[in-house]
């Protein structure tokens, strides 16, 4: 995770190389630029040397073509482009397809199964994000594993099915007990873990302690700015507005340069709810009218509908109540009639599921 040293490694070395030494050359620039990144220029310029490894890669390699692919998927999801990166999990599925008896096809497959969700509706994609988990659970590839637990049991609590994600991120828990791993994807497993607790509506918003230790220790990424704002919910819902504000400042300080409309959407979703329970509704609804009419690139159709209606009603409801309940005001809008979705995204507080696409 030395993205920074890895790049310099990477260039110490001017010698001559060949085509393929000098396309993975790109791809692991394209990489080390995407993870150490703290603007969105970088990602693009990574996003630039990926697209060069690619365009050649399959005259050379075509294993190394499809993971060329695969993290370009990734990369297009994360820049908010949805329809260049469903246009690539066709080609990549259509090219499997015809390669079935071949291993690398079938672990590709549940890669782009594992990411489904990203290009697809959650409806659609939660048969294949539990496949990928059934074929990676007895693989050697644990990483892939654990991020397919963690995107299905997301995609769970989309849908509402509390206690099955429940099931899917103690099965992960359990086996990073027996197999140490990366901190990052603890990050995202513990967040989604704190998103079930946030969600299921209980009395009892049970925090994961070591949630804010791990963040910390990664405080400079951007990956830590989700989890930042789900921590920020929590000490909201247990009458701590002031940790929450100084969180979600937090959140906002690192995706200054980023700018990422993603984490801009939920900071601001979130920081015009908590003025609002210290009482400064002018300023809340400036913040909601300012900040979250317009949806972010990330959210495809549906989502975007219920974002769009989610900040339309709360608007109203901050200009006519007075709420002053945390508890009460996240569970305001919760037997309203909708789908699932708006289930999920209408809350008080506005959680977020991400899945980290750029995980390949």
């Amino acid at each position: 995770m030395e993205y920074d040293n890895a790049l310099k490694c990477i260039h110490s070395y001017n010698g001559l190389l060949s085509l393929r030494l000098n396309l993975l050359k790109e791809y692991l620039i394209a990489i080390a630029i995407y993870k150490s990144g703290k603007t969105f220029q970088l990602h693009k310029e990574a996003l630039i040397s990926l697209k060069i490894a690619a365009e050649k890669a399959k005259s050379v390699e075509l294993g190394f073509w499809c993971d060329c692919l695969s993290t370009l998927i990734s990369f297009y999801v994360n820049l908010g482009q949805i329809h260049d990166a469903s246009m690539l999990e066709k080609e990549l599925i259509y090219y499997y397809s015809e390669k079935r008896d071949m291993d690398f096809a079938t672990i590709g497959i549940n890669i782009l199964h594992r990411k489904s969700a990203a290009v697809n509706s959650v409806e659609r994609a939660i048969m294949r994000t539990k496949e990928s988990v059934i074929f990676f659970r007895n693989t050697i590839y644990s990483s892939q594993y654990l991020m397919a637990l963690n995107n299905h049991s997301a995609n769970l609590l989309v849908l509402g099915k509390y206690d099955d994600a429940k099931r899917y991120l103690m099965e992960a828990f359990e086996f990073i007990g027996k197999h140490p791993t990366s901190s990052i994807i603890k990050i995202y497993l513990l967040n989604n873990y704190f998103v079930y607790q946030i969600q299921k509506t209980s009395e009892d918003y049970s925090f994961p302690n070591n949630l804010l230790d791990i963040i910390n220790c990664y405080e400079d990424y951007g990956w830590s700015i989700i989890p930042l704002i789900n921590s920020a919910i929590y000490y909201a819902l247990n009458n701590d507005l002031n940790t929450a504000s100084i969180l979600l400042e937090r959140a906002s300080l690192l995706n200054n340069e980023l700018n990422d409309s993603y984490f801009s959407y939920y900071i601001n979703a979130n920081l015009a709810a908590i003025n609002y329970l210290c009482g400064d509704r002018d300023h809340a609804i400036q913040i909601l009218i300012d900040n979250c009419l317009t949806v972010p690139a990330l959210t495809k159709a549906t989502e975007s509908y219920y974002l769009k209606k989610r900040t339309t009603l709360w608007i109203e409801i901050m200009k006519t109540t007075n709420i002053t309940d945390p508890k009460l005001f996240h569970n305001f809008f919760i037997d309203d009639t909708g789908g699932n979705q708006w289930k999920f995204i209408c809350h008080g507080f506005l959680c977020s599921d991400l899945q980290f696409w750029s995980e390949f």
